[in-house]
């Protein structure tokens, strides 16, 4: 899921033609460093991937330079943690959230552009008190308790379709990707991939379901979805390769997460290890980006 790029920004049509094109970040890197230095950062920056996150630490380099540098100027949900994500998805979005405003309440002045506001540490450290503010309000509101009802959601439509999926694999030793949606009255219904070919790949099949998924959203139908496949991933303990069952969740509210159920076959039956689960990529119930 892509919340914001710097791109969407240094072409649009009102970004100041005086200005360079790093000053498209410079609002988003405030952000991104903020909840990286919160305790709210990915496995990617954790891992310290891009080599940089020492630098940020000890502010010799800019929150917009890093954004740039170790995101290639994008947002995504990769760069956070679940809950990360989940503040993300209520106060930066940038259709409904509250960040942008308070961005340019707080750092609006003595510049004609909210782009010409300065990538500086003195900036942010203006802006800071701001975002631990709203953290703190978001996670003792209702915000938070909305996330739980998604999280409720979401197990439902998970506990819809991942029954099917492992009776076809205990008696066949495979299975066809299955979806399953909560209509907006709380109906949950079994939803499948079907473009009249009788033996469809299973990359066609979560095509079909997903292509159904996200119009059945955009007619705002359903309210959580869950599409369940077939996958390789690597275990996180071992690192060793291993079947699973994935199970891509999603919810209106902006909550999504991915929940691998590893397994193996001993004498034709499935054995299954320790489920785990990673940010999932938000790609059904998809904020409008802005002009």
């Amino acid at each position: 899921m892509k919340y914001d790029d710097a791109s969407w920004h240094y072409g649009a049509k009102n970004f100041p033609a005086e200005l360079p094109q790093e000053a498209g970040a410079t609002h988003t890197g405030m952000f991104v460093s903020w909840a990286l230095l919160t305790g709210l950062a990915g496995e990617l920056h954790l891992n310290d991937l891009c080599g940089n996150f020492g630098r940020l630490k000890e502010r010799s380099i800019t929150p917009g330079e890093y954004f740039l540098l170790c995101c290639d100027g994008k947002f995504t949900n990769e760069d956070l943690n679940e809950m990360g994500n989940h503040f993300a998805q209520s106060y930066f979005n940038l259709n409904s959230g509250q960040y942008i405003h308070d961005y340019e309440s707080t750092l609006f002045s003595g510049v004609t552009s909210v782009y010409a506001i300065e990538d500086s540490w003195e900036n942010y450290d203006r802006l800071k008190p701001v975002l631990d503010r709203r953290y703190k309000e978001w996670y003792l509101s209702s915000e938070n308790q909305t996330q739980c009802q998604a999280k409720a959601d979401c197990g439902a439509v998970m506990n819809s379709a991942l029954p099917f999926a492992r009776k076809m694999l205990e008696e066949h030793g495979e299975f066809f990707p299955v979806g399953s949606a909560m209509r907006a009255d709380g109906q949950t219904v079994a939803v499948a991939g079907y473009d009249g070919n009788e033996r469809p790949s299973s990359a066609d099949v979560i095509r079909l379901i997903k292509d159904g998924f996200i119009e059945a959203a955009r007619r705002k139908e359903y309210r959580a979805t869950a599409l369940v496949y077939d996958v390789k991933v690597k275990l996180p303990e071992s690192g060793e390769t291993s079947d699973a069952i994935a199970v891509s969740l999603n919810h209106r509210d902006f909550f999504s997460l991915l929940v691998l159920f590893p397994y193996r076959i001993v004498d034709g039956k499935p054995v299954f290890g320790a489920a785990f689960s990673r940010s999932g990529d938000g790609d059904i119930f998809v904020p409008i980006r802005p002009e």
